[in-house]
């Protein structure tokens, strides 16, 4: 749910928003008299605020200034503000369902965009500071097995931490960053890539997969204080820069970077919005940490991912019309994804897409 205010002066958007981010536990209708679900409590809320400034021309005023030869340049800054002070807590041996929290995050975000002639360069890096009072959510106590601490990461990330791996105050330092570089030729026809992304990973962290949840910090014994910092940055999972590794696997980019060069080329492309081709990218990818994959190795693996894409000219604007693609990827795994004792064998993944585009 989001409240927000958004406005054009002189060629500059200015945005400010408040939104409630998570009301935190909710009490569903069967569990209530009523039968109408019921926020438990309002502590346990996660609002976030937001203030933003881009200088961002529209696609009509770009492209008449790409024709006659000039750069457009693209630009923006974005702040978010993000506070908790309570946490559910779902665990059977605690007496209440909530945690003092008192999480605070500061989110600055800057983009720049270049666009001239056939030439695209796009920027974005972000960086979150903050805090988290009681010290960082424990991932599992009195065991560094491999084994061990990847299945009760799957189990503290289903039901909450039970418990702490520091004192005092857990910091979050977290650092992403994403480039895409784009150049087309021949009529726009061929097109050259070459995209890149860094999200920063932690040394007492296990494992990059989302089911893992890579806040939880690794303790060798009972009491043991820890990394007191929570640096994995975790891209949003819409952002997608493979088929199998980062987007079905790890289901986003976290902890890691890649490199990915691409080419395609469109046998069909005119004005009226017909368009046939296809493309192929090579996807290199490694953990940001090594300490914190499951084999101990930066090292995560190569992709080759292929694509064949096609689109009418039915709908009543050039874009507009029946749209149909078809993918396959082939991973091959380093040793960076190699569980202890079993090592990973390459994966293949089939896709295809239908539809009609508006």
């Amino acid at each position: 749910d989001r409240l927000m205010g958004i406005t054009n002066l002189a060629g500059f958007y200015l945005m400010a928003a408040w939104d409630w981010a998570s009301e935190g536990d909710v009490r569903p209708g069967v569990a209530t008299p009523s039968g109408v679900p019921i926020d438990t409590a309002q502590n346990d809320d996660l609002d976030a605020y937001t203030l933003a400034v881009a200088r961002r021309m529209d696609e009509a005023e770009q492209q008449s200034a790409l024709l006659r030869g000039e750069a457009v340049f693209n630009y923006g800054v974005y702040f978010v503000y993000r506070d908790q002070l309570l946490q559910v807590v779902d665990d059977n041996d605690s007496e209440f369902n909530f945690t003092r929290l008192n999480k605070t995050e500061y989110v600055p975000d800057i983009w720049a965009q270049l666009r001239w002639q056939g030439l695209r360069v796009e920027f974005e890096g972000t960086y979150t500071a903050g805090s988290i009072e009681g010290g960082c959510p424990k991932l599992v106590v009195e065991s560094t097995d491999r084994d061990a601490a990847v299945s009760k990461a799957a189990e503290l990330s289903e039901r909450g931490s039970p418990g702490r791996a520091t004192n005092g105050t857990c910091k979050l330092r977290q650092f992403g960053a994403a480039l895409e570089t784009e150049y087309r030729l021949f009529d726009e026809r061929l097109g050259l890539y070459l995209y890149s992304g860094f999200a920063s990973g932690d040394s007492n962290a296990y494992g990059l997969a989302a089911t893992n949840d890579p806040s939880f910090q690794r303790v060798g014994s009972e009491g043991a204080i820890g990394n007191r910092t929570i640096s994995t940055y975790q891209f949003h999972p819409d952002y997608r820069v493979d088929l199998i590794l980062w987007r079905t696997l790890m289901q986003r980019v976290a902890g890691g970077y890649y490199f990915k060069p691409g080419v395609s080329y469109d046998f069909i492309r005119d004005p009226y919005g017909q368009l046939a081709g296809g493309r192929v990218d090579i996807v290199y990818s490694r953990a940001s940490v090594a300490d914190q994959t499951w084999g101990g190795s930066g090292n995560l693996g190569l992709e080759m991912d292929v694509s064949l894409y096609y689109r009418s000219e039915d709908g009543p604007d050039p874009m507009d019309g029946f749209y149909g693609l078809v993918q396959w990827g082939v991973l091959f795994p380093f040793q960076g994804l190699n569980l202890p004792g079993d090592d990973a064998t390459s994966a293949m993944i089939f896709r295809g897409v239908a539809g009609i585009a508006y």
